[in-house]
């Protein structure tokens, strides 16, 4: 696949010197994660297991609160796969929403959207959870995608997300409190 786009990106700089380049063509546009070049080559289930070594590390180093627990998961599917991060348990105390959030949720039970939706609705403490869970995630992973071309090449997709019965349960005892 990578010969076809080399050939394509060939044909169109030739083709159109004086017009940009998709962005896909251009060497710049490709993002790579700090662990992608060491780990060429192995497979999404190998990968897997290196990030359930460097979230046990984080525990241990104490970058996430003791008592947070995930579950890593591989898909394989036509076209590529991914690797998902869900957070299945979290330390007694571990509050999801922004104190901001919940006092006007409170006050306004019946309004859909606060009115500081630009503000993050997560706490502090739930927001570093995921941007923790999410380097590690985007550390082996590359991407030389272009949306506007509608052209996708990345290594693995996937997420990190909390379970919703979790979070949904956070949040209610949050907002009862």
């Amino acid at each position: 696949m990578m010969h076809l786009v080399d050939a394509v990106c060939d044909k169109l700089e030739r083709a159109d010197a004086g017009r940009p380049m998709p962005a896909y063509c251009d060497p710049a546009n490709e993002v790579r994660g700090a662990k992608f070049d060491a780990t060429k080559g192995l497979t999404q289930v190998e990968i897997a297991a290196r990030i359930r070594q460097d979230i046990k590390d984080a525990l241990k180093s104490g970058l996430l609160p003791k008592g947070v627990k995930v579950s890593v998961r591989c898909k394989s599917y036509s076209g590529g796969g991914s690797i998902d991060i869900n957070i299945t348990a979290v330390p007694p105390g571990f509050r999801v929403c922004n104190p901001k959030y919940v006092a006007w949720r409170k006050e306004n039970p019946q309004d859909s959207f606060p009115p500081f939706r630009a503000c993050d609705m997560r706490s502090d403490e739930y927001s570093a959870v995921l941007e923790t869970l999410k380097g590690i995630h985007d550390a082996y992973n590359r991407d030389n995608s272009d949306s506007m071309s509608d052209y996708f090449d990345v290594r693995y997709y996937g997420d990190v997300t909390m379970h919703w019965e979790l979070h949904d349960r956070l949040k209610a005892a949050e907002l009862e409190a």
